[in-house]
């Protein structure tokens, strides 16, 4: 098998192991994983406009707009309008969504460390290394598109 071979079975494996983590920690939230990955890109990259999200999403506009509608009916976000263009609206986390975004990572820290205690330290270096050596190197996967 070639190496490259080896490497996708091995991240699809992980990107499904990530998925079964994820799910039942975001069904505690009430959140889909696309409504938490709205609510964090907002938090994090703010001001976000609604324009960025759905680009950044690759997403059609309608599709981002229903998830946008559900978490603002849910408090979770506020639409603002751009003081300075009218066309131009800015996705808005509230309190009670930042509780909500700020929830998930904390409850995936508490799993890894409940997944670290059963691992040999040195182990748990490797697996660090490995990747950060495939986060510092991913936008070489990304480069073809």
């Amino acid at each position: 098998m070639e190496p490259h071979a080896e490497l996708s079975a091995h991240l699809l494996a992980f990107v499904d192991v990530l998925q079964r983590m994820y799910t039942p920690i975001l069904e505690q939230t009430g959140l889909t994983r696309l409504r938490w990955a709205i609510l964090h890109l907002a938090d994090e990259r703010a001001p976000l406009t609604l324009t960025e999200l759905t680009k950044f999403l690759d997403m059609p506009k309608s599709n981002v707009t229903y998830h946008i509608d559900w978490l603002e009916e849910a408090g979770y976000v506020e639409r603002r309008p751009s003081s300075e263009d009218r066309r131009v609206t800015f996705l808005a986390v509230t309190e009670k969504g930042l509780e909500k975004v700020h929830l998930v990572p904390g409850m995936i820290k508490e799993r890894l460390a409940r997944f670290a205690g059963r691992v040999p330290p040195e182990e748990l270096a490797l697996m660090d290394a490995g990747l950060k050596l495939l986060v510092e190197r991913s936008a070489l996967l990304l480069e073809d598109g």
